[in-house]
């Protein structure tokens, strides 16, 4: 069998002209990380977690009875239940609400509207082996402002709850104490807790007394402070106990989970601790290491970025009276004494 020739033209095979190099555009800006000492970021997590802790109930609410003292006869208008039921913000259940635009004696200033509810319970004998129990909750749902003049007391827009549920007996005591924060604040009587104002979603949940513990989850604002001259806002997601009150498998160095703080360029820093959950759907165990060291120190992230230090801030003060719980008499507030001593 005779062999064949076949005569391709160079044209046919490929050989095309050289194609133009691809233009990326200019070159990605260098991701900037702020100049902050690790003591520094150590610091600004403690302020943070201190700052966590302040924002629930235990200072608005007082702040709220002391807006509700101010008011005058007729200014604002009070209801028992609420006051617009055309109002979809306004829980359509039993409590007390006041709804008013107006201006009262002393420059005495309402605007806008604020429900309210509290319950408390006590029982039994804390003096006796049985013990007492006193159980209180309290929730403020609320779009109002209280002034005096040009000086505003609270500005509540939001909702706020918490409960507590205490045990006390001979020799014996423990509490259990939850908050849930979704509100924006401002006035002079926020100030003790961030002067300024600032908004929160804040879930926490303690314990004390025969078991010291923490969950905190949610995000907090400030307005106008910074912490450490810094930071503007803080963010968490932690869970931890007492090193009394940790199994003998669980780390009580050190958080589970994380929190951080951000500066007033809007740059993120994360401090990184344990992970705050140890298993997976399938019950298998995070390979995590080095981050899963009991060690009280951190990883930390600066704009995203995992830098050559770590940090061990300290949180002791948690376990050293950091953590506590309001009394049930806090929960406590007479509507018709309040009414009945308004001034006119």
């Amino acid at each position: 069998m005779r062999g064949v020739l076949l005569l391709v033209p160079l044209a046919l095979l490929g050989c095309a002209e050289d194609e133009d190099p691809l233009d990326f555009g200019e070159p990605p800006v260098e991701l900037l990380i702020p100049d902050v000492s690790p003591d520094e970021v150590a610091l600004g997590a403690e302020d943070a977690l201190r700052l966590a802790l302040a924002v629930d109930l235990r200072e608005v609410w007082p702040a709220h009875v002391e807006t509700l003292e101010l008011a005058s006869t007729g200014c604002p208008n009070f209801f028992a239940g609420t006051p617009d039921l055309d109002n979809n913000e306004i829980p359509e259940e039993a409590g007390y609400a006041w709804s008013d635009l107006c201006t009262a004696t002393g420059g005495r200033r309402y605007a806008g509207w604020s429900w309210w509810d509290n319950r408390i319970s006590v029982q039994g004998d804390s003096d006796s082996n049985i013990g007492a129990t006193a159980e209180g909750s309290r929730r403020i749902v609320a779009d109002g402002l209280v002034a005096l003049g040009e000086d505003i007391q609270l500005e509540f827009d939001g909702e706020a709850s918490d409960s507590v549920l205490r045990v006390d007996a001979t020799d014996y005591s423990s509490w259990s104490y939850s908050s849930l924060v979704d509100a924006t604040m401002t006035g002079a009587l926020i100030d003790p807790i961030a002067p300024g104002g600032l908004r929160a979603e804040l879930f926490t949940r303690a314990t004390g007394g025969d078991a010291d513990t923490l969950e905190m989850r949610g995000n907090v604002h400030l307005f106008d402070h910074l912490l450490r001259d810094r930071y503007d806002s803080m963010t968490v997601d932690l869970l931890w106990a007492a090193p009394g009150s940790t199994a003998p498998d669980v780390c009580a160095d050190e958080p589970a989970g994380w929190i951080g703080v951000r500066d007033e360029n809007a740059f993120w820093t994360e401090l990184i601790f344990q992970p705050r959950y140890d298993d997976d759907v399938t019950d298998d165990p995070y390979d995590n290491d080095p981050f899963n060291r009991c060690d009280g120190c951190a990883n930390v992230y600066i704009r995203g970025v995992l830098q050559d230090f770590t940090v061990c801030p300290d949180f002791s003060f948690l376990w050293d009276g950091g953590l506590s719980a309001p009394e049930a008499n806090a929960y406590a507030l007479d509507m018709r004494t309040l009414l009945a001593e308004q001034s006119p």
